[in-house]
């Protein structure tokens, strides 16, 4: 048994900016990819920012990943490749304030924003 585990954190990983419901509720990731995200997200981060040193083989291997040095192989590749593309595309959230975008906010007058219809 080795003395250390792989991506080993404290704390579950969140990222309520491009994820406000969570990772299982977002529909971008499998029920198993969202918890590999929310447990070991932290470690993720922490070891492609360069913030970590690799401990184990798996760590140093996404390491090697991170740096664009080979293929997602592993689970945690692949999962921590599926988050990097989900929050580099732009996406359409809809709000109820979308109203705004119609030019009758933002100080323009009535007058104008009816001759605009």
């Amino acid at each position: 048994m080795e003395k250390y585990k792989s991506f080993q954190t404290n704390c579950r990983f969140r990222d309520d900016d491009h994820f406000p419901y969570g990772f299982a509720r977002s529909g971008e990731f499998t029920i198993e990819q969202a918890n590999l995200l929310e447990a070991h997200g932290h470690a993720y981060a922490e070891l492609a920012k360069g913030v970590r040193k690799p401990v184990t083989q798996m760590e140093i291997d996404f390491v090697v990943f991170c740096r664009g040095d080979k293929y997602a192989d592993s689970v945690h590749e692949r999962v921590w490749k599926r988050y990097q593309f989900s929050i580099s595309v732009y996406s359409h959230r809809y709000s109820l304030a979308g109203l705004e975008s119609r030019g009758t906010s933002h100080g323009t007058s009535s007058a104008s924003s009816n001759a605009d219809y």
